[in-house]
């Protein structure tokens, strides 16, 4: 009984690693997505067009893909992952009358989210 238990535990551990690890890859690769929809898109329209010889409510298709790629491009842009260097809300650090830097303890984790967002920009863009 014991190890069934420990089984159904390990499955179930399994399962939320899976489920982590999809909206890992969502929150990562949601440029590629907006990329293929933008690539793929004209591709579509014109198989769909040669298949059925009309193209009817078809015709609103471009707008709404490009509307759900300007939604994944900024949600791209607001998750660190875009084509544009992540910009903090306000200043980490603070510069006193002789010139000591200092910054609050309680926005270190932060700046630490912030500065590896940075990297990670500078190594898609093959700067470091």
């Amino acid at each position: 009984m014991k190890a069934f238990i420990n089984l159904c535990s390990t499955i179930g551990t399994i399962g939320i690693e899976l489920i982590q690890d999809f909206f890992r890859m969502m929150k990562n690769g949601v440029p590629i997505i907006s990329t293929i929809l933008k690539v793929g898109l004209p591709y579509m329209m014109y198989w769909y067009g040669m298949e059925k010889g009309k193209l009817t409510y078809w015709l609103f298709l471009p707008l709404a893909f490009w509307f759900v790629t300007i939604v994944l491009d900024r949600l791209a842009e607001k998750t660190g992952k875009g084509k544009n260097i992540p910009i903090p809300t306000k200043r980490f650090t603070e510069e006193d009358s002789d010139g000591e830097v200092s910054i609050e303890q309680a926005r270190l984790q932060e700046m630490i989210l912030y500065v590896n967002d940075v990297e990670n920009y500078l190594e898609r863009h093959h700067l470091i």
